[in-house]
């Protein structure tokens, strides 16, 4: 059978074998379908309604208050407080209540991309910036401060907001420069309670049913949870009593789904002998929610992989589904899912089998890479399968385990391995402790030289959606290198263009690599193509459509433009490069050049006649195109031959040692 997903090119496709072809294009479409989730969410817009949900159910903790007036004041607060008193929310509300018409912010971080933490080139109008040095060691952040002083006048002079968490206690530290800035939060002593509430309203519910407090919830806030852990509690909480649980009930069921299972996990375990049983307990642990028939068929081949006896056991003669689910405490729902009995037994399960069976380890890997393809499972089964096995995977520190599955299923050009690739790869750059190793390893990706079609296809697919959300100079860099190795007008090339007319910096910070960085005689042809795509924009040129002031004004930018238009002229013959040249002069004359383009096109043909002579050629070009009463057009081919000859003039008096008046 055939399955084609997209044709390519006009000469059909040879299938000789008997399994499914895909055929996939590499299309803007392509990329962006595979970035989004289940639900047809781009990670820009998950991003955003993560925030939304957060807000409403946000409970400013002590100190917020000042924070918030710090940085209406100053632009800048540092955040200083102790572990789990919401300091990642209260920076995320911070930024969002200061800027609301500003989707998402953006994070620093230390990457390949800067030599120092704030660049000013990286730091735009009304940008809202975070900076988590929460898990940093006191001894790495040394200079920060200064760096910090450095640019607090740019940020209020641009009218940017940052937000800098700071690691534990580090504010007692501060120079006097900027501890004037440093808020330390806390957590109101009912807490709690208070945001228990929140979410009852939320769902629907009267507070006043936590009038009194039942034991259970004195004995939760006595225990001192972290607040990660009091937002599941309320959760649990709200879903209950919207299904018509009593209160008191509810928040014993909260209670319960919080308590640590990893004893009954490794009693369970323990327990089950017999190697088709313990194989239908790892199979229920990781893909809990899924159907059951889905479950039994992914046990069958976990029991086969991990060198199970061969051949299935006499079907008549085998116990009830419905019966070995019961013995390991799996109940099958009306919709015929599977759920443990109780509740956050999955979670503790797979986390005991990731440490009582190290030897498993790449056993399930290739297990979940055979199981993805399973009939049964759907799209959200298979996306939750891949996000938990991404988790227990980064929990555990094995990042190599999800890089040799990411490019595993990376390779294939079958939609749904494509898709899990996406998957793991934004679950890892998600998770706060991995995502800088899972950066790195992105660029090592983006700049190899063998990347397959699909293989470049996941990697433009994660660098457009979920690096570019909160990290998208480094997603620059990336889909650079990537966009070098591809054909002209690829779909590298797109994402990168698309993500760098986002915005001025960005747009910015690109001229500036096309321009500067690589001496390679490999690249030069690329990164002029893209170049001549970066500068062919309003934004650059003044043309229409422009908005604000375009980037040609800026001195350094000319230098830059005029380095860049002369590799085009060395690179690429006239006809790659006059359609660019051509919106340059629509631009030109429609203001009466008041930006001085066609100098900097002339300063591009450094003194060289040749590319003179076919600059002045392109102008008469475009001017034989426009309408005989467009005096601006008319006049503007003369003025590119009069500052040739000037040029020219201004030569041979230096070569003649004199000077023209």
């Amino acid at each position: 059978m055939s399955v084609a997903m997209t044709a390519v090119g006009t000469a059909g496709n040879l299938h000789a074998g008997s399994g499914n072809q895909y055929i996939v294009e590499m299309t803007r479409a392509a990329v962006e379908a595979l970035a989004r989730d289940h639900a047809g969410r781009t990670p820009g817009q998950v991003a955003k309604d993560h925030l939304l949900h957060l807000l409403p159910r946000f409970e400013p903790p002590t100190g917020y208050a000042r924070a918030h007036r710090r940085l209406e004041e100053e632009g800048v607060v540092l955040l200083d407080g102790a572990p789990g008193t919401g300091r990642t929310a209260t920076a995320q509300v911070l930024l969002r209540n200061h800027a609301p018409r500003r989707v998402t912010f953006h994070e620093i971080v230390h990457d390949d991309t800067r030599q120092r933490l704030f660049d000013p080139e990286r730091i735009g109008e009304y940008d809202r910036l975070l900076l988590d040095l929460s898990g940093a060691p006191l001894t790495s952040t040394q200079g920060f401060e200064g760096e910090l002083s450095s640019v607090l006048g740019l940020l209020k002079q641009r009218r940017a907001a940052l937000v800098v968490i700071l690691p534990t206690s580090a504010a007692r530290g501060l120079p006097s420069s900027v501890a004037h800035l440093a808020v330390t939060i806390t957590r109101p002593p009912d807490a709690e309670i208070r945001v228990v509430r929140r979410f009852l309203r939320l769902s629907g519910n009267s507070e006043r049913e936590t009038v009194p407090l039942p034991a259970s919830l004195k004995q939760f806030v006595d225990d001192c949870h972290s607040l990660d852990d009091v937002a599941g509690f309320a959760r649990v909480v709200s879903e209950a009593v919207a299904d018509g649980t009593p209160f008191d009930a509810a928040c014993d069921m909260a209670v319960d789904a919080l308590r640590d299972r990893s004893g009954d996990a490794a009693v369970l375990l323990g327990t089950v002998r017999d190697s088709r049983t313990r194989g239908l307990l790892v199979a229920s642990a990781l893909m809990e929610g899924a159907r059951s028939d889905a479950v039994h068929e992914a046990a069958s081949a976990l029991h086969r992989r991990a060198g199970g006896e061969a051949g299935p056991p006499l079907v008549l003669a085998a116990r009830p589904l419905s019966v070995r689910f019961g013995a390991i405490k799996v109940e099958i729902d009306a919709a015929g899912r599977v759920h443990f009995a109780d509740r956050g037994l999955a979670d503790a399960l797979s986390r005991q089998i990731w440490r009582d069976f190290p030897d498993l380890r790449g056993t399930l890997r290739a297990w979940v890479e055979e199981i993805l393809l399973l009939p049964r499972l759907d799209g959200p089964e298979r996306e939750a399968l891949v996000h938990r096995f991404a988790a227990h995977s980064l929990r555990e520190g094995h990042h190599a385990d999800l890089e040799r599955l990411s490019e595993y299923w990376s390779k294939s050009s079958n939609p749904r391995e494509q898709r899990a690739a996406v998957g793991v790869l934004s679950a890892a750059l998600s998770d706060r402790a991995a995502a800088a190793d899972f950066r790195a390893y992105l660029l090592r990706r983006a700049r190899q030289e063998t990347l397959t079609r699909p293989e470049r296809q996941v990697l433009v697919a994660v660098c457009r959606g979920d690096l570019a959300v909160h990290h998208p100079f480094a997603a620059v860099v990336r889909l650079h290198h990537l966009a070098r190795r591809e054909a002209p007008g690829t779909v590298a090339g797109d994402a990168l263009m698309g993500l760098a007319g986002e915005g001025r910096r960005l747009l910015r910070f690109l001229l500036g690599r096309l321009t500067h960085s690589s001496d390679e005689e490999r690249h030069r042809v690329p990164d002029a193509e893209l170049f001549l795509r970066c500068v062919d924009s309003p934004h650059v040129h003044g043309g229409s459509g422009a908005e604000g002031r375009p980037l040609a004004v800026d001195p350094a930018v000319r230098a830059d433009l005029a380095t860049g238009w002369a590799g085009a002229f060395a690179c690429l013959d006239a006809g790659r490069w006059f359609p660019c040249a051509r919106g340059w002069f629509d631009a030109a004359a429609r203001d009466g050049d008041a930006l001085g383009l066609v100098d900097v096109l002339l300063d591009a043909c450094r003194g060289r006649s040749s590319a003179q002579g076919l600059l002045y050629q392109a102008a008469l070009r475009w001017a034989a195109t426009r309408p005989a009463e467009d005096a601006a057009a008319s006049a503007l081919p003369g003025a590119v031959l009069r500052r040739v000859k000037e040029t020219h003039s201004h030569r041979a008096a230096r070569a003649r040692g004199t000077s023209t008046p």
